[in-house]
């Protein structure tokens, strides 16, 4: 085994400050400007990633030449901790999350073996799998930030998990910390009593931030001035009540805008009906407003539904299809509908079939979309979980996974749009790493059982057609099933330079 260090650090550590102005290059002399965590044309935060695209020949200064990319030599990831705790003037809801880190496998990314990963928050209990998979554990009302360096930098990914089955909480979460982000849109929660979301907001930066939430409803815009103005200090993180924004809005749809750099952000949703849990859940932000979300995976039960908002000021026909192993079609029933601008719906999708399916859901204006799946028998505990819709798949994806429960069953679910794609799916257990070439075809689920698998990987290798995909995770059976979704997004690989030159 290569090196085995592992680091700590403590919370006073300073890191690089969050730019809040563009720098003025001298018009003379040789620059070099390293535009960090590029990912097949993918502009990311440190070595987070992003689905916006970037053209180097367009963003660099003029005269400019952009070179080869070169091997990520180090990047950080934060996670946002416990989701119950460090809400100001509300107790804290007891809960342990569980941290794990991992690099992705030199047999994807070609890097060299040799790395260390660290974990830092306030109040970590930490312990070193192996130079490239670290975990740790944290019950307080911190972050925790996730670095490398060397050959653990390239397709560093993260996730943090937990499970309850306590009086008051009941579920399983599992969610992947994700690239921090200037704006996106958080889908979840309900108007149901006893339904309370909390959005979680970490600043991975050396520079306070502030950040405007707003809100959506099926009614219109939500007005209020709550979401406004939230202070995310340095290196630390906040956290908001939602129902203080929607006041109990049946289908909340938030829209969050951040001032002087990034936040990593996510989106809880509690459920006690009554005394009885109902679920948790956390998730993170939806793809992009756009004319059509896919959302990779869904489980037939009962009471899942698919929420989708119109954020434009124009009304939306929104059309949905069904997405399972044996092809699409149309959803059974209505499965055409008229959305009002700026408003949200809840869509029954009772009429699914049984199993997993994927859901594309189309309209002629741009939408945001997300599926959640409530796993319950009248009024029995149960659990929920979100499903958020993706960006389409450009290089590598995946996380480490949490360790397998008895009776605990994980598939990787993979969909490919328009035309077939291929790709290598990697899984780690133990020391070994298995890899499998698969072709997806179009308009259909590909199920993958991972089994023991301590971590699973995507690589997309060739086809012209859209790729999406989720990790689905069940723990128990019928009813009394715990369950989460884990989507798939693009890991930063590579970064790329541009050496500015001057004009003759």
């Amino acid at each position: 085994m290569t090196d085995e260090r592992i680091e700590r650090v403590s919370p006073e550590d300073a890191g690089e400050p969050v730019p809040t102005a563009p720098r003025h290059w001298p018009i003379s002399g040789l620059v070099r400007i390293g535009l960090a965590a590029v990912l097949l044309g993918g502009l990311g935060w440190g070595a987070t990633q992003s689905s916006a695209r970037l053209d180097l020949r367009t963003a660099a200064p003029s005269g400019a030449e952009v070179a080869a990319d070169t091997t990520l030599s180090s990047a950080s990831l934060t996670c946002v901790g416990p989701e119950l705790s460090g809400v100001r003037g509300a107790p804290d809801i007891a809960q342990s999350v569980s941290v794990l880190a991992e690099a992705a496998p030199t047999e994807l990314t070609g890097a060299p073996r040799e790395g260390t990963l660290a974990l830092r928050s306030a109040a970590l209990d930490g312990a070193a799998v192996s130079a490239r998979h670290v975990a740790g554990a944290e019950s307080g009302a911190s972050a925790i930030t996730v670095m490398a360096e060397g050959g653990t930098a390239p397709g560093l990914s993260a996730m943090q998990s937990s499970v309850s089955d306590a009086e008051a909480v009941r579920g399983l979460v599992a969610v992947p910390c994700t690239a921090p982000l200037a704006e996106g849109w958080f889908v979840a929660g309900g108007g149901a009593p006893g339904r309370q979301e909390r959005l979680v907001l970490a600043n991975p930066g050396a520079n306070e931030v502030t950040v405007d939430i707003a809100a959506l409803g099926t009614a219109g815009p939500i007005v209020s001035d709550t979401g406004r103005g939230i202070v995310v200090p340095a290196r630390g993180r906040a956290t908001v009540l939602v129902d203080a924004i929607t006041a109990g809005e049946a289908a909340p749809v938030l829209h969050l805008t951040v001032q002087g750099g990034v936040v990593s952000a996510v989106l809880n949703d509690l459920w006690l009906d009554g005394s009885v849990p109902a679920g948790l859940d956390s998730t993170p932000a939806t793809a992009e407003p756009s004319t059509r979300a896919v959302v990779p995976v869904v489980t037939g039960a009962p009471n899942a539904s698919l929420r989708v908002a119109v954020p434009g000021e124009t009304q939306g026909v929104v059309s949905i299809n069904v997405i399972t192993a044996d092809g699409t079609s149309p959803l059974p029933g209505e499965s055409v509908q008229t959305l009002a601008a700026r408003t949200t719906a809840d869509l029954s999708l009772q009429a699914l079939p049984a199993g997993a399916i994927g859901l594309e859901v189309t309209s002629d204006v741009p939408i945001v979309a997300a599926a959640v799946t409530v796993v319950r028998e009248g009024a029995a505990p149960g659990d929920l979980a979100w499903t958020p819709a993706t960006s389409p798949l450009a290089g590598l994806a995946g996380f480490p996974l949490p360790p397998a429960a008895e009776g605990q069953g994980r598939q990787l679910v993979l969909t490919a749009l328009e035309a077939p794609v291929t790709a290598r799916v990697a899984t780690r257990t133990g020391d070994v790493v298995s890899i499998q070439e698969v072709t997806v075809a179009a308009g259909r689920l590909t199920l993958i059982d991972l089994g023991g698998a301590e971590s699973v990987w995507v690589q997309r290798q060739s086809g012209d057609g859209e790729l999406h995909g989720a990790v689905s995770v069940a723990q128990g059976e019928g009813a009394a099933a715990l369950v989460a979704v884990m989507p798939l997004t693009d890991l930063v690989v590579s970064r790329a330079s541009v050496i500015a030159r001057p004009q003759p």
